[in-house]
């Protein structure tokens, strides 16, 4: 899939709402529905968070895909490597959950966009 401009993306965001932390950190946060139509065989429907300090604005097309781009680069590391990078444990059960989520979401991105689309959207979000 080519991708010149993130904007043609079909990709809705729509508020749910405030709610507690997934992080169980005490803090809420608002949660958003994000639907990634791609080259997918299905949508891809995620939860993206943001801090209350963000309102009233809401996430961009840019300020989602930028945050799944980050994430996703995990599923080009091994998972020690993953750790060194990022301070955390090799010996975490938590740190080896959270590494599997981002390695699931490289190959969920690249379902909806294709190896060369996430080249694009490298090249498209390197200044964000």
């Amino acid at each position: 899939m080519k991708i010149t401009n993130i904007e043609d993306l079909d990709i809705t965001i729509n508020l749910v709402g405030e709610v507690a932390s997934p992080w169980d950190d005490g803090r809420c946060v608002d949660k958003w529905a994000v639907v990634i139509n791609g080259q997918g065989f299905t949508p891809w429907k995620l939860d993206y968070f943001t801090g209350l300090g963000c309102r009233p604005k809401a996430p961009t097309k840019s300020d989602v895909l930028h945050s799944l781009l980050m994430d996703a680069d995990a599923g080009l590391s091994t998972f020690k490597d993953w750790c060194a990078d990022f301070g955390y444990s090799d010996d975490s059960i938590k740190a080896l959950e959270t590494y599997k989520v981002c390695v699931r979401t490289y190959q969920d991105l690249i379902l909806q966009v294709g190896l060369d689309g996430m080249e694009d959207l490298k090249t498209l979000l390197e200044d964000y």
